[in-house]
């Protein structure tokens, strides 16, 4: 058979191989690229690795729980009580319920269903309202659910766990051990105060007329003063001084008191992070919702260790942190976001520790294992030295 090897002939020879090796170039590097992006990037045709979401989110705005004795505003009349969730609280919980949608609409069910989602609250009523708020904008009724054409609402149950036996959200549930390591962290960290420090105690207690000599007291004043200069209360001249700063610094240093140590965080964040690791093993569940407080927040992102940057502190009302649980190449992978508040519209991503470039749950589950309590009860209550 003849054979052309004329110039013209040889170049488009080597032209098609050129055009041969760019394709396959080319689609190497779109494979690496739509790996990368279903593990790290954000999904707006409806999360299809999606498998499970896991959400704590703080109330929302809330009135203050007491007052100190020089108050201006003692005789100021809360309508809906002290340290409950005000109209404001009740409508930006109702948005972020519908962000939450919005973000999630496709994961999600349009219709609620008890076999997709489970709400557990702090005992707290702002607590169980925010939480029901939320639920409002998350799931408002569609088709059948409609049961009041002018009511778009539906009862979903939120399950609130007593005070006295909660150790998961409020963290109030007796554990001597707890008692005895929070007492001695307390105290050296109270021996780590500057004489500055001290000086601006005792500015507080001849301003306010009370004793204050902790940062658990500064923290209660700091959140009555952030309140009622929120609802256009005038606060006193006096303050100008240490509020915001320092006030605010020393109330992010008391809830991170609680998750101040390696023990402390195992017997006061581990009974939650356990509980949402056995839920990702065993629950069928879609969506799991937790509301509670500044303190919870604070102590289960310590207790995980996530990166911080971008987080603002203290946690404002309707703060939430969200870990996404996506099935990739027969792997399961974790995501971590936070919304700062409950008017953010997206939220910050966070890294989990030493889960690079990916963060699978037995990574993240080997990471954390010494702050997972085996038997928290029984360590709670063993001999404590």
């Amino acid at each position: 058979m003849f054979r052309s090897n004329s110039f013209i002939t040889r170049e488009m020879r080597s032209k098609r191989r050129k055009t041969l090796l760019t394709v396959i170039l080319l689609g190497f590097l779109i494979s690496i690229f739509l790996f990368g992006y279903l593990a790290f990037g954000e999904d707006q045709t409806g999360h299809p690795t999606l498998v499970q979401l896991h959400i704590l989110f703080r109330h929302g705005e809330r009135t203050p729980s007491s007052k100190y004795p020089t108050d201006r505003h003692s005789d100021f009349i809360w309508p809906d009580g002290p340290g409950a969730l005000t109209n404001k609280g009740k409508q930006s919980m109702y948005n972020f319920g519908k962000t939450l949608r919005q973000r999630y609409g496709r994961f999600l069910s349009e219709y609620y269903s008890p076999d997709e989602l489970s709400v557990v609250s702090s005992y707290a009523p702002r607590c169980q309202m925010s939480a029901m708020t939320l639920l409002a904008g998350l799931y408002p009724p569609m088709g059948k659910q409609v049961w009041n054409k002018d009511l778009l609402w539906q009862p979903i149950p939120v399950n609130p766990i007593p005070r006295h036996i909660d150790n998961l959200i409020t963290a109030k549930a007796s554990c001597m051990a707890f008692d005895v390591e929070k007492k001695k962290s307390d105290k050296e960290l109270l021996n780590n105060l500057t004489e500055s420090d001290n000086k601006i105690f005792s500015y507080l207690s001849q301003k306010t007329n009370s004793f204050i000599e902790n940062i658990e007291q500064v923290e209660q004043l700091y959140s009555i003063l952030k309140i009622e200069d929120e609802n256009g209360l005038v606060i006193p001249e006096w303050t100008k001084s240490v509020f915001p700063e320092p006030m605010k610094t020393f109330t992010q240093m008391n809830l991170e008191s609680y998750s101040r140590t390696p023990k402390l965080k195992r017997l006061q964040g581990g009974p939650l992070l356990k509980e949402w690791l056995k839920n990702i093993e065993a629950s069928r569940k879609k969506i799991h919702l937790y509301s509670g407080h500044d303190l919870t927040l604070v102590t289960l992102l310590r207790t995980i260790g996530v990166s911080t940057a971008g987080i603002t502190t203290p946690p404002d009302y309707g703060a939430s942190f969200i870990l996404e649980v996506h099935h990739i190449s027969d792997k399961r992978i974790l995501k971590a976001f936070y919304f700062n508040s409950n008017k953010d519209s997206e939220p910050i991503t966070l890294l989990l520790p030493n889960c690079e470039p990916m963060c699978t749950v037995e990574s993240l589950k080997e990471t954390l294992k010494s702050f997972i309590p085996d038997d928290w009860d029984h360590e709670c209550f063993a001999q404590t030295v």
